[in-house]
């Protein structure tokens, strides 16, 4: 019989392995079938980034800032800020 590698960890993963009788691949050997299991790759765990970052608007210059993008904005578009 041939045999099949298999890394180590992935031992446990092997659940049959058969021979198919009259098969041969090349002289003297014959085609060994081996059924597995297969896991799924788990995705990689992301750091959490929030989406806004709200807390830089606390610091007043940064606030006011944003608060005068704001008005032009909504100026542009006809409205009383």
């Amino acid at each position: 019989m041939d045999y099949v590698l298999v890394r180590s960890c992935d031992k446990q993963l092997v659940r049959n392995v058969t021979v198919l009788p009259g098969e041969k691949c090349v002289p003297k050997n014959k085609l060994p079938v081996t059924v597995m299991t297969l896991r799924g790759v788990k995705p990689k765990h992301r750091r959490f980034e929030p989406r806004l970052r709200a807390s830089k608007l606390k610091v007043d210059k940064t606030h006011g800032a944003f608060f005068d993008l704001v008005c032009v904005a909504v100026e542009a578009n006809g409205l009383e800020c």
